[in-house]
């Protein structure tokens, strides 16, 4: 969890934690299983560690955690959990699919919710604070970086999760629709094929968005098929033996 995200929640509550009687509870949504486990955990020691660092937190909040496994379903779930059975103060929620399912529930119910999401989740809304880059400054960014490169043949190898499928398509038509597109499931492993016809086409430039397991995956791949195009995004996604692959 990014420290401006700490910081921005302290502010929040701290005010308020010390005048009511302790704890503040916040309820964290994060996907604790499933396919984005890895990212969900990492949060979760994130917060973690920053209350264990900050005694003022430590004393005055108390957070309680939930698995939204990164389903609308789950995630209404935990919502209706945290608000009822825990009675909480404060809600985060980690992901485009959890902050744009939970963020309607959030305003009818007046519960204050922190949604850490690219979408407009707080736009017309009272309760709800968006946090998080704005999908339309990411495709520009990848846009730009492709240009610099000066890329005659991108493509993106994109899972079908959040918004990332629509910020392909927004990447796309800022390139005037030669973008190569290739959709994998979020669960794939074997990208020889894809990475087949890719070097076919002579892409010189791609944007991976994939799970931190099959990012590395495919560079490993892609090198033993000596494929190494440049890069967007893979070394965000896996670690840091990422860069090393490709």
């Amino acid at each position: 969890m990014p420290t401006l995200v700490l910081a921005a929640l302290t502010y929040l509550i701290i005010n308020q934690a010390w005048a009511e009687s302790p704890p503040f509870k916040v309820g964290l949504i994060l996907p604790l299983s499933g396919s984005l486990a890895l990212m969900g955990e990492a949060s979760r020691r994130g917060f973690e560690l920053f209350e264990s660092q900050n005694p003022i937190c430590e004393k005055a909040v108390k957070f309680i955690y939930e698995d939204s496994q990164y389903d609308g379903k789950h995630s209404l779930s935990a919502f209706n959990k945290l608000r009822s059975t825990d009675q909480v103060n404060f809600t985060v929620v980690w992901g485009n699919t959890p902050a744009s399912v939970v963020s309607p529930m959030v305003e009818r119910m007046q519960a204050p919710t922190l949604a850490l999401s690219m979408n407009p989740d707080a736009k017309g809304r009272e309760y709800v604070i968006s946090f998080g880059p704005k999908i339309e400054l990411l495709v520009e960014k990848i846009v730009a970086q492709f240009r610099e490169w000066k890329t005659k043949t991108p493509a993106a190898v994109s899972i079908d999760i959040g918004n990332a499928l629509e910020g392909v398509e927004m990447v796309n038509i800022d390139l005037g629709g030669k973008l190569i597109v290739e959709k994998v499931s979020a669960t794939e492993t074997d990208f020889h094929p894809i990475i087949a016809k890719l070097k076919a086409r002579g892409v010189d430039g791609l944007l991976l968005f994939a799970m931190p397991s099959q990012a590395l995956t495919f560079a490993k791949q892609a090198a033993g098929l000596e494929f190494r195009p440049k890069m967007i995004g893979g070394d965000v996604f896996a670690d840091d033996n990422f860069t090393k692959q490709v």
